[in-house]
């Protein structure tokens, strides 16, 4: 029989099968597609330049460790922002002007950012020795941990970059472990600011929590407004955890974490960790419940017990503490996007086409009008969706206390007031979770099982 002859005899269930296939080869090449197609959307700005590894993910993009071709090593962030509202662009482009307002030898130098394919990629410096929280976890699984000359030296290079920080009047807001980078020669460099906050003036103060929450502070978990004291409450953390090699304050739940954080009960010294008295005494001044009893980074570089270790740093602290300045503004371009009326991201563009076009808001056609529709369906349904909480499917999973957190206007405890999973006391006789305001206005984030109620802890 001929192939014509074939073809004609054949079942409709064959044809069926046949063109289900033919449908099936064309998904399955288009997901292959998909594989390659950030790289090869940036194949002509990086054109020389080779993808080393994948550094990691996170809530909001992707870093990858690159190959200049000059042989050098680069951090590259990419956040997806097509799908961003204004607001949620503007936040995105804050993380940039505040990286790009440091010139620090102990925070993450910024390179350069542009907007491609509805990707905002952000350029960095590469530390090649990791997070500070691998390395710790690394010493502490070969039974080692670093000796106190070194923690004190640490210490110190991150005092001076919290200083500069805050010289620019900003909040770090998320100081620690994870967010803290080794570079070469034991340097140690404070990097992700994709939480921080500029203040208006240093008396102003904060209100919204966000933030990892072993390291929050008592005045966020109450959901009272804060300022610079609730980074130095991290740096207290931070420093217990550097000499113990554990978390100041650990629990299994969100209640239990919150309890303890506003009793001010970090976990008790050991014999075994060694810790000479004058730093045990220096952690608790730091860890002090209320914000004014805490010291001042001022105060703390004032420290006697301090002083060798910043003698080493005396350089970096006069070179680069004595110019104050104020937060840049990078205009970051639109690149790839020829004729479009938009050039630059701080003008807010509009896309659609899964980032790979841009809307002509001045003249909207009808084609895009639909795009546009459904997008806003999207987003309100995401809204929708953030706003709601209850019994996940399956089963919650654990809460991740490494994660960033967003509680709301409330704070922790009026969170887990509205939740209903407080337990009745907060320990360390404070009766904030009885009376505070419910959270408002939570976003979506991981599910926690916090006594049994499935909430959102994003």
């Amino acid at each position: 029989m001929s192939e014509t002859g074939f073809s004609q005899t054949m079942s409709a269930a064959d044809l069926r099968a046949s063109l289900s296939a033919d449908s099936l080869l064309a998904k399955l090449s288009v997901l292959e597609q998909r594989g390659t197609y950030e790289e090869r959307a940036l194949g002509d700005i990086f054109a020389g330049w080779d993808t080393v590894r994948h550094l990691g993910a996170g809530s909001h993009g992707r870093c990858y460790l690159m190959r200049k071709p000059d042989g050098s090593l680069v951090v590259h962030k990419r956040v997806p922002v097509s799908h961003m509202k204004a607001a949620e662009q503007e936040a995105a482009e804050r993380e940039v002007n505040i990286l790009a307002t440091f010139n620090h030898p102990y925070i993450i130098r910024y390179d350069h950012a542009f907007v491609r394919q509805g990707q905002l990629n952000i350029v960095m410096e590469h530390a090649s020795g990791g997070d500070l929280a691998g390395h710790l976890r690394t010493l502490d699984e070969a039974g080692e941990r670093p000796s106190v000359a070194t923690v004190l030296d640490w210490f110190v290079q991150l005092l001076l970059a919290l200083e500069c920080v805050h010289s620019c009047k900003v909040l770090h807001r998320d100081v620690a472990a994870k967010n803290v980078f080794l570079g070469e020669g034991g340097v140690l460099k404070l990097g992700d600011f994709g939480v921080a906050r500029v203040l208006a003036s240093t008396l102003d103060m904060a209100q919204t929590k966000v933030g990892t929450p072993c390291y929050i502070s008592p005045e966020r978990c109450e959901g009272k407004a804060y300022s610079y004291g609730s980074d130095v409450w991290a740096m207290g953390c931070l420093l217990y955890e550097m000499l113990c090699a554990r978390p100041a304050f650990a629990a299994e739940t969100i209640p239990e974490l919150t309890r303890m954080i506003l009793g001010g009960g970090y976990t008790p010294w050991r014999e075994a960790d060694a810790v000479p008295d004058e730093l045990q005494a220096l952690t608790s001044q730091l860890l002090q419940v209320a914000a004014e009893q805490r010291p001042s980074l001022h105060e703390l570089l004032d420290e006697p017990l301090l002083q060798p270790s910043l003698v080493r740093h005396a350089t970096v602290r006069e070179s680069y503490n004595s110019v104050r300045r104020d937060i840049a503004n990078v205009e970051i371009p639109l690149v790839g996007y020829e004729g479009a009326t938009k050039t630059k991201f701080s003008e807010r563009p509009v896309f659609v086409e899964g980032g790979g076009r841009i809307v002509n808001e001045e003249a909207v056609s009808s084609h895009d009008a639909k795009l546009l529709g459904a997008r806003n369906r999207r987003q309100k349904r995401l809204a929708e969706s953030r706003g709601s909480s209850g019994a996940s499917v399956g089963g919650p999973p654990p809460p991740n206390f490494e994660r960033v957190q967003n509680f709301g206007s409330g704070g922790v405890v009026g969170f887990l007031v509205q939740s209903g999973a407080t337990g009745g006391a907060t320990g360390g006789g404070s009766s904030s979770a009885a009376t505070a305001p419910p959270a408002a206005g939570g976003t979506a984030g991981d599910g926690a099982s916090v006594d049994g109620t499935s909430v959102d802890v994003s």
